[in-house]
């Protein structure tokens, strides 16, 4: 049995036979056809032989490679055998039909880099199998957030280089009208003996929770704010205080080979009685069964109903395969955790199990987006943004998501009209998400209508309270829109927020050192905001960052001869070039000359590239 097998095309005979000789000098056993396969008139069953037995496949990617049928073939089998393929880059080649639908999320090796194929030979296969359990026949639509308020807030904010502060954290409760019923669902727990059964229980709970958003008269916390109570030892009307929520649902799943036991419960927190206490079996499946019956239960219990209007509708198109369904929360739970390459590895594999199922396309979709938004150079995966994005809307017949997803991409794409049309589509048909709320909010503030973006954001606050990052983005924007009566107003109702995260996660130092000093500062604080930076740099070890924050919020509230002298001080250690300049936050320092002189001896300096 061979480790690697070679596919090439017989045009780079050369190049393929000098690589197996360097990978056999270092003790690997290789297959190779050395007649080339465009010798070949059909697949032998040699080559088909191989392919079984091989563990790792590496494609030699030239443009006489991408236009070979042969190489497609062997491919496609690669791919279906699950064999963990390594591209190697002859010459820079665009990708297209089925090497692009394969390759998608992989990562090139060069040929001349020996090294780098090395590494990508020897690398543990990270991709997970599919499971051959069954699992529900449809996947719910997930316009998740988490990651785009993350990515986002790095490219577009820049709030005193707070950009950990924008991963997704709940702060405290919202008010909501007292017609409206709150209800959170907790994170369900694995008891399965299988630890990596984790990521079921999490798609379960996702489930259950998009099920629920669309009763009327129903209001369901968002699926993140559910994940940041995962394991939380907290007491039930300890975090409906926390969230804002009267009803907590929660329970546990066990998953053995192909059976499932769910056991579930719904509490009135403010009575602390347990409204229902019932176990649900099936098989992989009946989970679909198994969540709809547990939402009956809850909205029968709340004296609601799940009326034709308010049914959770699934995506689109063909409905998904068991092992598509098992790709996708296996993609979801890897994205949760920020693995973002392995999350589009397992969404373009559930493509390979559903061709005709709409979710996996627009979730790697949105990924590549993301990807893009880390890395701008990455040409690439916008283009692949673009590429899933195309197919999944063909696929998306409801038109659920693709709007969700369309929005985003053309935000990637600075296309902010149609961002902003494409997120207004998305609300018509989920006027009760959070989340077309946040994309209209945010393509208004990437094209500085920010008074609109404020608005907006202030919505997808109304129907998920617990996202201070939305918090902030509403004070960002009103000061940006000089809308000072509501930023006063808007800032002072956000510190109490701000201060009770921190009492649930004292060591968070981006919400203590920025976005409270920056409150303070538009409520009319600034002295209090400048005493709490002032202690920060007194502080044994302060970051750096830090300096510049203090110097930032002495000059947001007017204390010019204090914030040249932190910023002197700062220059004098590590000179202008550490220093951004162009931050609204210095905008009070400008006609000062010596800040002038900065940012010309800035300018004068070498522009950095890559």
């Amino acid at each position: 049995m061979a480790d690697i097998f070679i596919s090439y095309s017989r045009n780079d005979s050369e190049q393929a036979l000098a690589l197996v000789d360097r990978l056999r000098a270092h003790g690997m056993t290789v297959w190779i056809d050395q007649h080339g396969l465009e010798a070949a008139t059909s697949w032998s069953k040699e080559i088909a032989n191989a392919l079984q037995q091989c563990d790792v496949m590496l494609l030699l990617l030239s443009s006489t490679a991408v236009s070979s049928v042969n190489v497609a073939k062997e491919l496609s089998a690669a791919s279906q055998l699950h064999k963990r393929i390594v591209p190697v880059q002859l010459e820079r080649v665009e990708l297209q039909g089925e090497f692009l639908y394969h390759l998608s999320g992989l990562q090139r090796a060069k040929y001349d880099d020996f090294d780098s194929i090395l590494r990508a030979v020897a690398k543990t296969d990270q991709e997970v199998s599919p499971n051959t359990t069954n699992s529900t026949e449809q996947a719910p639509p997930r316009a998740r957030k988490t990651r785009l308020r993350a990515i986002v807030a790095a490219s577009i904010i820049l709030v005193l280089g707070a950009v950990g502060y924008f991963a997704f954290r709940p702060s405290s409760s919202g008010s909501t009208a007292s017609t409206v019923k709150t209800l959170l669902v907790l994170p369900f727990e694995s008891l399965s003996a299988d630890k990596e059964n984790e990521y079921f229980a999490d798609g379960m709970t996702a489930t259950l929770i998009d099920m629920l958003v669309p009763v009327t008269d129903l209001q369901v916390a968002d699926r993140s704010t559910s994940m940041e109570f995962k394991s939380s030892k907290r007491d039930v009307k300890e975090i409906s205080k926390l969230v804002g929520c009267r009803y907590i649902v929660n329970g546990t799943v066990q998953r053995e080979a192909d059976r499932i036991l769910i056991n579930a419960q719904m509490s009135d927190a403010e009575t602390g009685s347990v409204l229902f206490s019932k176990s649900f079996f099936g098989s992989s499946r009946d989970l679909f069964q198994l969540q709809q019956q547990i939402a009956q239960n809850i909205v029968v219990e709340l004296q609601l109903s799940l009326s034709t209007d308010s049914v959770y509708v699934p995506l689109g198109g063909k409905p998904a395969s068991p092992e598509a369904w098992d790709l996708c929360m296996r993609a979801d739970y890897e994205e949760s955790h920020n693995r973002i390459d392995s999350s589009i590895a397992l969404y373009v594999r559930a493509t390979q199990f559903s061709p005709y199922y709409a979710h996996p396309y627009l979730q790697a979709a949105r990924e590549y987006g993301n990807k893009y938004m880390g890395d701008t150079t990455a040409t690439r995966s916008l283009v692949l943004a673009d590429s899933f994005l195309a197919i999944g809307r063909k696929l998306d017949t409801a038109q659920l998501y693709s709007h969700f997803v369309g929005s985003w991409i053309a935000t990637v794409h600075h296309d902010y009209d149609r961002a902003i049309s494409e997120a207004t589509a998305y609300l018509k048909k989920q006027p009760r998400r959070s989340g077309g709320y946040y994309l209209l909010a945010l393509a208004y503030a990437t094209s500085k209508q920010y008074g609109l973006a404020a608005d907006n954001f202030l919505e997808s606050l109304k129907r998920d309270p617990t996202a201070p990052q939305d918090r902030f983005m509403v004070l960002y924007c009103l000061w940006f829109a000089h809308d000072t009566v509501r930023l006063h107003q808007q800032a002072a109702a956000s510190i109490p927020i701000f201060e009770a995260w921190l009492k649930w996660h004292p060591d968070d130092k981006s919400v203590s050192n920025n976005s409270i000093p920056l409150a303070l500062v538009w409520s009319g604080r600034g002295d209090e905001a400048c005493k709490r930076m002032e202690d920060l740099l007194r502080t044994p070890n302060v970051d750096s960052q830090y300096v510049l924050n203090t110097a930032a919020i002495s000059a947001l509230s007017g204390k010019l001869d204090r914030a040249m002298e932190i910023m002197r001080g700062k220059i004098a250690r590590s000179g202008v070039q550490s220093v951004d300049f162009e931050r609204p936050f210095f905008d009070n320092l400008r006609n000062l000359p010596e800040f002038q002189s900065w940012v010309k001896q800035k300018e004068a300096l070498p522009k950095k590239h890559g």
